[in-house]
Order: C-alpha cells, then structure tokens, then sequence
C-alpha cells in the first residue's frame, strides 16, 4: 500500500531582523504543531538529528532545498545566520572552504575539532543568549520573541543596542534538551548576577566580534600582513625597541592591565591573564604561530592597540599596500647580475681555447676566480706548479679526497690554508669529493659519540644524553633523523607532573557553589532532593567535574546531601 503524500513544509517566508537558522527553525517547530523535535527535524533537515545544532549545524544545502531557495542558497544561509562566519577571517583559505562544505553537506562531525575550539580554551559550547529589553521589543513588533544572532557571537555578552547584560540559557549547551527547538522565554533564562553595567571592554569586544562576522563572503587576513600591522602599533605605542624588538615586560604589564576589566564574564576566564602570560599571548600573535588562534585573542589584542574595529582595518590596509611597494623597492635596489654575464663569457672563451690568464685580464677578472667558474664548469686548466711541485700537489689531492681537514692538509704539505683553499676551488670535482668525505666522516664520529653516550645515560631518556652530547644529536638531526630515531635508547619511566591545582580551594568554591544553587532551584523547606541533571543545568563547571569528585570530598557530600544520591553513583555519574 502506498504511503500517503507528504504535505508540503510551510517555512516563514522571511527573516527577521538579525535571526539565527536555529531562530527561523524554532519559529517553525511552534507554527507546525508538531510535537517531537525529530519531526521538525526530518523535515527541515532530512534527518532526525542533524541539524538541530544552535551554533554550527548541517545540512543546509538540504534545508535551502525545502525552503525552494526562497530564504537563500545554503552558502548566503552558513555566512549570514550561522556562527561559522566568526571563524573564518582568521582561518586559512582551504579551512574555511572545506568547512562551508561540511555544514552545507551531509555531517559536521568533527567540525569544531578543525576550527581548534576545544583546544582554544574557549569552550566549544555556545550558549544561547539574549536581551531581555530587545526580547519585550520584539514581542511588540514581532509577536513573538526570537535569538539574535550578534548575541550568540563568542564574546558578546552585553547587547550593543541597549547596552545591557545578556541572559544566558541553561539549555543545549549543556546537553540538558540538546537536540530540540525552543524560543527565548524568560523562564528559561538565567538571570544576570552581575551588579555593575557592562564596561566599555565588554562594550568594545562585543562590537568587534560583531564587525568581525560582518566583513565580506571570503575574506581572509595575510597573517604577514596582520602581524606587520600589530607590530607598528606596537611601535606607536613605544613598545618596541630601536632594533624592532619587543618590550616583553612592558607589553605584558599592559595588556594584563587591560584584560583585567573582564573579571567580570566568568566564560572568558581564558582571556584573563598575569603579566607573564599576557606577554606570552602577544608574543605568540606576533611570532606566527602553528595552529589555530581562536578569533577573541586577535579581538582582545585589537581592542587594546587600536580605537576601534574600523581604525584596525584601515592600519591594516595601509600595510598591505605597503608590501608591495618595499618589495619594488629592495628589487629596485638589487645589482643587476653582471657577474652572471662575465662568468658566461670567461667560460666561452676558456672553452675556445684561450689562456686562463688572458681571458682574466681582458675581462678585468681574478685568475683565481676564474680558474674556480672552470673547475666548477669541469673544465680542467693546465697549471705551471709554483708553490707546490707536482708530487706534492697529488699528494694534497689524495688527502683532501680521504676528507682530510684543510689545517691538517696545509701542514702536510707545508703550505698555507688558502693555497689548500685555492686547490679545492681549482680542482675539477674536487671539492664536492671532499665535502662529500668530511659528512661521512662527521655521520661515523656522530653515530659512535651517540652509541657511547647512550651506554653512559641508560634509562634516562633522551634529554639526558643530549646533554651530554650536544653537538652529536644535532648532527644527527639535521642530517641523519631516520637513524636517529632507530636509536633513542629506551623511553624513561613516565612520572606524573605535580598537581599545581589547588583542589582544596576549588573544592570549597565548588562545595559552596553546589549549596546556592540547589537553594535556587529547591527551595529548603519544600523538603524535596534537587536532581542532579538541574544541578549541572544551573552549574556547568559541576559537569566538568564529575570524574573529579574523588579529590573533592567537600563537593561530594554537598552533592549527596542535595540529592541524597550516593557517593558511589555520582562518581560514574555522565550526563549527556
């Protein structure tokens, strides 16, 4: 029997002000009826699943598709109601590429890992938010509440139009409701603890992250360029030494002294730093690092050297134009390759025929020099012995092909170095047999070196006998890696780092933190157990901190005692 046709899905036919994808498609899910979050899924999506994310879903080719292109091809849809957008200025070309496909196709597993988010320290959540003054404005004008998306930027925690804190929700990010569709309601959001108004810090990197994710489909920072332009505000700022280097110490008691106005955001507790390692994060922004830098440290950075977004972008652009321009100028400054055109012509006619000597003068050129373009061209030149008779000119010969060093070479035959210098310049072939012999005899001294260090250091690991032999290992590295590695010797016995958390302080902070909100969400003299799902909703560090209850028994009776749940089952507790 055939099944039923299904009935066409009736998208909103247009956008509201600054509405995410995961907005449009919540509005959806109350309009349609339907009671499971699959099923809103399935049709937006094509799966039961995929989709849903708040932040960086997929699929969307196929939701434009459902949609009959009327709200945008799946590319206008990732760069404009998505968070990917954020990313992608600081990221290289092929990154940001491949990561539109990916949300535009059929997964984005393991999307967030490509762009560096769990390893940024920045969390790879993102929490939904809003503002409760743009949330009355918009039921008025709207009838009905929605999420913007400049408020779910990472580091936008204060709402540019009003100028007020944002309320977070405890929900999605968290795991509690991962996969289903809602809309903002009071209810759900936490409200702010936060006494005093948003500084113009929090002001200035929220209005920088949102000018971020509004720059051009495409547009990608030259990372020479970007550190060039932070460097000359450096400069600007007299933080910079005549010779170009960096004031480290300087720099680091600034910028800590800067980022220290955002005490107040718990969630950007990774961007707060001591003078140390705010000297550190410049330098790794100016030094072109390895991987991936999450955006916000670029924005940190940008709030403090510049007045605003657009003065970074003007300085910025004033340094590409300069590149050029010195490039034409070290060009410009270059000799013309006259050397390049004598060589070929002294080697055309010794070639013919003509005398070493003669060629030399006529050209204005050292006989010494151009009997070495010979050689090196394997032209053998006939030689009228003066300080060397024959004999003993052989008798170098053989010794600098054994690899011979040049001081022992020049006692042997009672002559001086640049006369042994001059023979391995003039000798056809000879001097690249006589490199070619030193590397061999340097690779056995090292080999030997290393074997006999690694008898004295056993058990010690590799760092002990490159102490002892320096040099040998840097031979070997350079030149030989693959032996090398054959012959580390045995690893060390692996010793666990010492704890530098102070888990008894965390402990009573986190003890304490479990008590207030419990409070929060059970009142005491109701009498009833606080569940531990509500617990981790309200308190998200508690999830972090499941498996490390063992070394927190203050927080671990706290829990018990909330949830009257034993100690055995919170400890193999995951909450998904």
């Amino acid at each position: 029997m055939a099944s039923p046709p299904t009935a066409p899905v009736r998208l909103p036919s247009t956008w509201l002000p600054g509405e995410s994808l995961f907005s449009l498609c919540s509005r959806y899910h109350r309009l349609s009826g339907n009671v499971l979050a699959s099923t809103t899924c399935r049709e937006l999506f094509g799966h039961a699943r995929q989709g849903s994310a708040h932040d960086l879903p997929g699929r969307i080719e196929h939701f434009a598709r459902i949609a009959e292109h009327a709200l945008g091809s799946a590319t206008d849809i990732i760069y404009k109601h998505t968070l990917l957008p954020f990313y992608l200025p600081f990221a290289r070309a092929d990154l940001a590429d491949s990561s539109v496909e990916a949300m535009a196709g059929l997964s984005v597993a393991g999307l967030k890992f490509k762009l560096g988010l769990p390893a940024s320290r920045m969390g790879a959540n993102h929490v939904l938010k809003a503002c409760v003054d743009c949330m009355f404005k918009d039921a008025r004008e709207w009838q009905t509440c929605y999420w913007h998306l400049e408020h779910q930027l990472p580091g936008v925690w204060a709402c540019q139009r009003h100028g007020t804190w944002l309320v977070a929700s405890d929900l999605k990010a968290n795991g509690v409701r991962r996969f289903h569709w809602m809309l903002p309601t009071l209810a759900q959001l936490r409200p702010s603890r936060r006494r005093k108004p948003p500084g113009a810090l929090c002001l200035s990197l929220g209005s920088c992250a949102v000018r971020l994710t509004g720059l051009p489909t495409g547009w990608h920072f030259d990372p020479t360029a970007l550190r060039a332009t932070y460097r000359s505000a450096l400069h600007a700022r007299s933080l910079t030494k005549g010779c170009g280097s960096l004031r480290l110490h300087d720099i680091g008691q600034q910028y800590a002294a800067h980022v220290a106005a955002l005490e107040a955001v718990e969630e950007l507790a990774a961007l707060k730093y001591r003078p140390r390692s705010a000297t550190t994060a410049v330098a790794r922004l100016l030094y072109g690092p390895r991987s991936g830098i999450h955006p916000l440290r670029h924005l940190l950075l940008i709030t403090w050297l510049f007045d605003s977004f657009d003065g970074f972008l003007e300085s910025y652009r004033l340094t590409l134009e300069r590149q050029p321009a010195e490039a034409d100028a070290k060009a410009a400054a270059t000799p013309p390759a006259d050397a390049d055109r004598t060589r070929v012509e002294f080697l055309r006619r010794v070639s013919h025929g003509q005398a070493v000597s003669t060629a030399a003068r006529e050209l204005e050129l050292d006989p010494t020099t151009g009997m070495a373009w010979a050689a090196s061209a394997g032209i053998a030149i006939p030689r009228r012995p003066k300080a060397l008779q024959p004999g003993e000119r052989k008798a170098l010969i053989a010794g600098l092909r054994r690899g011979v060093s040049k001081e022992r070479a020049a006692k042997a035959a009672g002559v001086s170095i640049s006369t042994v210098t001059r023979v391995l310049r003039t000798e056809v072939g000879l001097q690249q047999q006589w490199h070619q012999a030193r590397m061999a005899a340097s690779g056995t001294d090292a080999r030997r070196k290393w074997i006999r260090c690694l008898g004295v250091t056993r058990g010690r690991g590799v760092t002990a006998a490159r102490r002892l032999q320096p040099a040998a290992y840097a031979w070997l590295y350079r030149h030989d890696h693959a032996w090398l590695r054959k012959h580390l010797g045995p690893a060390p016995a692996k010793r666990s780092p010492p704890s530098r958390t102070d888990w008894t302080a965390r402990d009573r902070h986190l003890a304490a933190e479990v008590r207030r909100h419990a409070r929060a969400v059970v009142p005491n003299n109701s009498g009833a157990p606080t569940r531990l799902w509500q617990l981790v909703q309200r308190l998200p560090e508690l999830k972090r901190k499941l498996r490390q209850l063992h070394r927190m028994p203050l927080t671990q009776r706290a829990v018990r005692e909330v949830t009257q749940r034993r100690t055995s089952l919170v400890r193999g507790l995951s909450v998904s």
